[in-house]
């Protein structure tokens, strides 16, 4: 159950990377079923099943939170702290000061 968990997180911190949120639903479809099969399979009890899926796609979706956010602190990092003004204004301004 922790590798689960472990593995979830961090396909959902790549997913959040790189995706937008829609991913999730195929992504998280995808989990509760593989959790399923593996689950029914290796004989452990429908209960049992049902709490492993539902917690794996909340750990997917966890993990997708984790990765916006780390994408959205390092994008302002690297954000310039100058406002850039575009060429052609910059132009205006030193024509009308010449004049």
């Amino acid at each position: 159950m922790v590798l689960l968990s472990i593995v979830c997180i961090l396909i959902g911190a790549l997913l959040g990377l790189r995706f937008r949120v829609l991913v999730l639903v195929p992504t998280t479809a995808i989990c509760i079923f593989l959790v399923s099969l593996v689950g029914l399979s290796s004989g452990a009890g429908a209960a049992w099943t049902v709490i492993a899926a539902v917690i794996a796609s909340a750990l997917l979706q966890i993990g997708y939170l984790g990765g916006v956010a780390m994408s959205f602190f390092v994008a302002e990092a690297h954000r310039p702290k100058t406002a850039i003004v575009p060429r052609r204004i910059l132009d205006r301004v030193a024509a009308s000061t010449r004049r």
